[in-house]
């Protein structure tokens, strides 16, 4: 699949520091991302510190809440140790629906 060979560049990137190219891949990332793969992309953002993904990430996130919440990785991260990263999300995918909502409303 496409989107996991620019997430090994990405990946592999870290190792050179190249800041350039972290760009580039997480912007692609943003790109392509997938109800399926976006918990997954949402974990190595915050582990990377890739702010670009992993904000590509909370908007998807918010747009697709409804498919996103049911996948299984998705219920794995909120059973895992990770609760931190399950509130920040939550938080932000909240904060991106108030603001379609009143975007929508405004129409």
């Amino acid at each position: 699949m496409f989107y996991f060979s620019i997430f090994k560049q990405w990946l592999s990137q870290k190792q050179y520091e190249v800041d350039e190219l972290k760009v580039y891949c997480e912007k692609n990332l943003s790109k392509y991302l997938s109800v399926e793969t976006v918990v997954y992309s949402l974990k190595h953002a915050d582990m990377h510190n890739a702010a670009v993904l992993k904000e590509s990430c909370l908007k998807f996130m918010a747009a697709h809440f409804a498919d996103v919440v049911n996948t299984s990785e998705w219920k794995e991260l909120c059973k895992s140790g990770d609760g931190n990263l399950v509130v920040e999300a939550t938080q932000a995918i909240v904060k991106y629906m108030q603001a379609e909502a009143k975007t929508e409303k405004k129409k």
